[in-house]
């Protein structure tokens, strides 16, 4: 499963926060997505940093509101990618992973590589006629 790339440390810093009683939306800029709220870096980046946070409603991960249940935590981190994770959905290829990652504005990057991303099906609309990564 592709969520075993996530590092302890990325892992625990969001846990300990939630076990602090922060929220999602006060650790994290969440933005709008596709008639939703998501959360995505600013830019692909590789390795282990959170970058991507698909659909929070669709995903049942509360936004403004404390999560103090550690199996919930978990599945919380089970929805959080990192450029690793967006790697290796791209089967090693660094250059699909960049245009999975620009593609993404609401599913899971396993779903979006499926619907074609992986093919350079991702339209110019959503990289807004540029090759440059944009917040969403």
């Amino acid at each position: 499963m592709i969520k075993d790339i996530h590092s302890e440390d990325v892992s625990n810093a969001l846990k300990k926060g939630f076990q602090e009683g922060k929220t999602l939306s006060e650790m994290l800029e969440l933005c709008s997505g596709q008639e939703c709220v998501i959360f995505k870096a600013r830019e692909f980046v590789r390795g282990d940093e959170i970058i991507y946070i698909p659909d929070l409603w669709l995903n049942d991960i509360p936004e403004s509101r404390p999560v103090l249940d550690p199996i919930q935590q978990n599945e919380i981190l089970l929805s959080c990618y990192t450029g690793d994770d967006f790697i290796a959905v791209g089967e090693g290829d660094e250059e699909k992973a960049h245009r999975l990652f620009a593609y993404c504005d609401w599913q899971h990057p396993t779903s979006a590589y499926n619907e074609g991303a992986n093919e350079g099906a991702v339209d110019d609309d959503n990289n807004e006629g540029d090759d440059e990564d944009t917040p969403c």
